[in-house]
């Protein structure tokens, strides 16, 4: 059971953190999920006799809808169950939904601000490949894979190997890199600051 949420991708911390409020109506969440009122009823006999029973049955539930393999796995539909009048959790639906959105956005001014440093730095791909301690052998690689293209693909491609994800110090790191290789970065210190400090990296 341990990994009951492994297909809803970067979303199952959100259903598990909500989990204990909403458990005890696992039955009716599983409607709205189209879940069969055979597979639901099989599994509130398996878990009759268990410790915490709601909350097993809800993990069940969750497994099962997963299972169903169809483009219905998606985080907005369980979002749109628990707010159905049967359910009733639209205050658990609204929360959830305003925090995907809150993290999509952070999300995506994050993408934009990595962005803005390719279209600044691109041509100083190796400079600053250097800086983040890319060896040589593999800038000489980035060089050979690349060649006839655009400066632009070898500069992504540093990013990638150094690969900041989600951690401050290297995300400074590499504003510190491109200091280093003479860009202006203010905007672009501000810019991190800001984004950094809203997704609590």
């Amino acid at each position: 059971m341990k990994n009951w949420m492994t297909t809803i991708g970067s979303k199952k911390s959100l259903i598990q953190e909500v989990a204990p409020k909403v458990n005890a109506k696992w039955k009716r969440i599983g409607r709205h999920l189209g879940i069969s009122k055979n597979v639901l009823n099989d599994i509130q006999s398996q878990v009759a006799r268990m410790p915490d029973s709601n909350m097993r049955a809800f993990e069940l539930m969750v497994e099962k809808w997963k299972n169903l393999k169809t483009s219905n796995v998606v985080i907005e539909t369980f979002i749109t169950a628990l707010g159905s009048p049967e359910v009733g959790e639209v205050e658990v639906a609204k929360y959830m939904r305003d925090k995907i959105e809150g993290k999509y956005t952070m999300a995506q001014k994050l993408k934009d601000w990595l962005l803005t440093i390719t279209a600044q730095a691109y041509t100083k791909w190796r400079l600053v490949g250097e800086q983040l301690g890319i060896s040589s052998n593999d800038l000489d690689s980035i060089q050979s894979e690349f060649a006839g293209r655009p400066d632009v693909y070898r500069f992504q491609q540093v990013l990638s190997i150094y690969g900041p994800t989600r951690n401050y110090d290297a995300y400074r790191k590499l504003i510190d890199a491109l200091d280093k290789v003479g860009e202006n970065t203010k905007v672009l210190k501000d810019g991190l600051e800001d984004v950094l400090i809203a997704i609590k990296i």
